[in-house]
């Protein structure tokens, strides 16, 4: 058991916690020596217990207490090697399989059935699984030769001791790198008023949209909104993030920066036992976010959602308040709490705390308290357009309070509104959309459920035609998504999009070309193309590019972008507070209810 734990302790939660180190680009000694010993001592109990089975299942299959008696070493090695193949085995066989997608499944293309995808990852798992069981008897054996020359405690402490100086070296480096998300200077001013005349724009940002959904609902003319858009706009797939979920590919949109660069990079820090600092972001698929949560109900790690003060980069409505131009947000994800307090008169603010806040039974939005108001709503007499909606999906909410702002004041140059459907829907019930796709599904769920999702794309289609009916003549509006969905036979969702499939992206407008389908646009064009339709320049530090080629060429969008260095040292960044413990509270049950956690 002790060699056991020792090699998972030190195999696995060495190379664990550097991984962490490096995504993060921890910078402090401590913190990187306590991540280091949780980890190890994490994986190591993993791997004991998983040496203490193999051992006991091999006495029960050898049998031979004789030899054992005589010779321990001799019997250390076939039952060690038992211990470490299950502890492989429970490592990487769920790695490989678990929420793995029909697309990334796909050898001639995706499976057609759920019979057909579970023999896929079934072979997938034996040839794991047989690639473990192989490499551990080495392993065991090499382990047990240093036992009986009597060199393994001198080889543990040699790995201790490389280990944590490792993982210590990459944080001291991170320490004495320079910033990489330190903004560059800026001499950039704001354009004359002549200069923006008549230029709006709407940013409408629905969460896990696909066109494999919505193509087919548009041709049959189940979403004739969408239909037209298409027809009389450009549209095309928007290439995802791959790796990422879907706070930090917002993040992206919004500031038109990598998550290396916002340094948003999960829905959440996790407070290990012994740190200092805000927390780590989990790396994708290393099964500690799983782990995390467990170890949360147990208090022994805490964990803080992801509000503006962890952003590195400043989101769209920022810099667009800070040049003077009036803006309307309407939730701006995780990055809008909490609400920011507006400099330019005429703009609203709406902020994604209003979520989890609307959902309590017998909310009375008049009942707000005075010192909590600003944080949700600014200016805090805008709340008499907030239009909640306790017991119906937040897109229910966000599109009647859009809708009521812009019948009762004028309409801004700027506004973002954000929709977490349909991805909460896709997630919940993909297995009755495509019921072939999944095993032992009843036909009376199919007639329940089946229509859930093309409904919610017809309720966006009724709500983008009501938003049309209201913006201002020569408005140009943007439809993006943050990824696409793909269905998953064994994850605790029924669809995933970790693999990064393609979003959406849909232009409509004077300047646009009609029906002209995009080829090659990612979500780190979002932001320079929302700027340059405005009639401000691209910033050099954002890695995307003005989607030129939707424009049409006698238009002024069709002119090559400006550029200036960077917007995020122009203007302050002007936000109150943090989300606070309470609110991260309601999020993590949030998460949670959605299945991500």
């Amino acid at each position: 058991m002790l060699v056991g734990g020792g090699y998972g302790a030190l195999v696995f939660g060495g190379a664990v916690s550097l991984l962490h180190v490096l995504h993060n680009r921890l910078e402090g000694v401590r913190d990187a020596l306590a991540i280091w010993g949780f980890f190890a001592l994490l994986w190591g109990v993993a791997a004991a217990g998983a040496t203490a089975i193999g051992l006991l299942v091999h006495r029960v299959i050898a049998r031979d207490r004789s030899r054992r008696a005589g010779d321990p070493g001799a019997a250390l090695s076939p039952g060690l090697a038992w211990g470490l193949s299950l502890f492989h085995i429970a490592f990487f066989v769920p790695f490989v399989i678990y929420g793995r997608t029909y697309d990334e499944a796909a050898f001639a293309g995706p499976p057609r059935t759920a019979s057909g995808m579970l023999a896929l990852l079934a072979a997938a798992g034996v040839v794991v699984a047989a690639a473990v069981c192989l490499l551990s008897g080495p392993i065991a054996r090499w382990l047990t030769s240093l036992a009986a020359r009597g060199a393994l405690r001198r080889a543990a402490l040699t790995a201790v001791a490389a280990s944590a100086v490792i993982n210590v070296a990459a944080a001291v480096v991170f320490a004495v790198l320079p910033d990489a998300a330190a903004p560059a200077p800026s001499s950039f001013r704001p354009l004359r008023a002549p200069d923006r005349a008549g230029k709006k724009l709407v940013l409408v940002g629905l969460d896990g949209a696909d066109w494999r959904v919505l193509r087919p609902l548009a041709e049959r003319g189940e979403t004739p909104t969408l239909a037209r858009l298409m027809k009389e706009g450009a549209w095309g797939p928007l290439r995802s993030l791959p790796g990422y979920n879907s706070a930090a590919i917002w993040a992206s949109i919004f500031t038109g920066k990598a998550p290396h660069q916002h340094q948003v990079l999960d829905f959440y820090r996790t407070r290990l036992p012994g740190t200092t600092g805000p927390g780590i972001f989990s790396v994708h698929r290393t099964f500690f976010i799983e782990i995390a949560d467990l170890l949360a109900k147990q208090h022994l790690v805490s964990r803080r959602t992801v509000d503006r003060s962890f952003l590195r980069a400043r989101p769209l409505w920022e810099i667009l308040d800070d040049l003077g131009a009036r803006v309307g947000v309407v939730d701006g994800y995780q990055i809008s709490v909490p609400a920011r307090p507006l400099e330019t008169a005429g703009g609203f603010f709406f902020s994604y705390a209003l979520n989890p806040v609307s959902r309590q039974p017998g909310f009375d939005p008049n009942a707000i308290a005075p010192d909590r108001l600003p944080l949700l709503i600014q200016p805090p007499e805008a709340l008499r357009f907030y239009v909640p909606h306790a017991a119906l999906p937040d897109f229910d909410w966000q599109a009647a309070t859009l809708l009521d702002v812009l019948v009762a004041q004028e309409q801004p140059e700027f506004i973002n509104i954000y929709a977490h459907q349909p991805d909460a829907v896709q997630h919940d019930r993909w297995k009755w959309f495509e019921p072939e796709l999944f095993l032992r599904v009843d036909p009376a769920d199919v007639e329940r459920w089946g229509d859930a999702i093309p409904e919610r794309y017809r309720a966006i289609d009724r709500f983008l035609a009501a938003l049309i009916a209201r913006l201002d003549p020569g408005t140009t509006l943007m439809v993006v998504s943050d990824h696409g969905h793909s269905p998953t036979l064994i994850d605790r969702l029924y669809s995933q999009h970790r693999h990064g499939p393609p979003g959406i992206v849909l232009l409509w407008g004077d300047a646009v070309k009609p029906g002209l389908e995009l080829g090659d646009a990612g979500v780190l064009d979002v932001t320079p193309t929302v700027l340059h339709l405005l009639g401000y320049p691209q910033a050099a530090d954002m890695p995307g590019r003005v989607l030129r080629e939707a424009f049409e060429a006698s238009s002024a969008a069709a002119a090559a972008p400006r550029t200036i260095e960077s917007y995020d040292a122009f203007g302050a960044a002007r936000f109150i507070g943090s989300a606070g413990p309470d609110l991260s509270a309601e999020e993590i049950e949030r998460l949670r209810a959605l299945g991500y956690l």
